[in-house]
């Protein structure tokens, strides 16, 4: 005798995944780049130190004179000269208006006068003068002046960035299934 039995038949689900994948573009130019120098700054500011001497006050004292200074010089000494010599000749005239007085002799007293002529010419040398040689000494300087030189760069560049999303696509192909089937003979069985 043949028992009935069940018979099962099962069908799987079936999905379908469809997917694209992501997509992104990147484009740009070449980068333009540029580099910016400004020149470097040396500069020197020297002033030197200056002596100044001056050494004429004591060579004037030794009777070295500049042009002027012996103008000046001859000038006031012709002016004692002839101031002397103007006096003399008025002492001698006064003098020779006096030749009746029989006590004087006039002419003697001019020839005495004449022959006892002395002068304050002494015969010595100065070597060293009394003023002495003045010395102005004037700073000088010495300055730098340095910057470097600056460098600046700069870059340009552009970029263009396309993005595609991507996308996934989910079907259901086969949906699921379960069949019961009896299958053999029919048992009849009373109770």
């Amino acid at each position: 005798m043949n028992f009935p039995r069940l018979e099962i038949t099962t069908q799987k689900s079936r999905i379908i995944i469809d997917k694209t994948p992501p997509k992104m573009n990147i484009s740009g130019q070449v980068g333009d780049f540029t580099l910016e120098k400004e020149k470097r700054v040396f500069e020197i500011d020297k002033k030197s130190d200056k002596v100044i001497i001056n050494n004429y006050p004591p060579k004037k004292e030794l009777n070295f004179r500049r042009p002027e200074d012996l103008r000046l010089h001859i000038a006031s000494v012709s002016k004692e000269e002839y101031s002397k010599g103007l006096s003399e000749i008025v002492e001698n005239s006064d003098m020779l208006l006096k030749i009746e007085n029989k006590n004087l002799n006039a002419i003697k007293e001019i020839a005495k006068k004449k022959a006892k002529f002395t002068t304050n010419t002494s015969l010595n040398m100065t070597f060293f003068p009394k003023e002495p040689i003045k010395i102005d000494v004037q700073k000088g300087h010495f300055d730098v002046n340095y910057s470097p030189e600056k460098i600046s760069t700069h870059v340009h560049k552009k970029l263009n960035i396309e993005a595609e999303m991507g996308k996934i696509d989910i079907k259901v192909d086969k949906y699921p299934k379960v069949e019961i089937d009896v299958v053999g003979e029919n048992l009849n069985y009373l109770i």
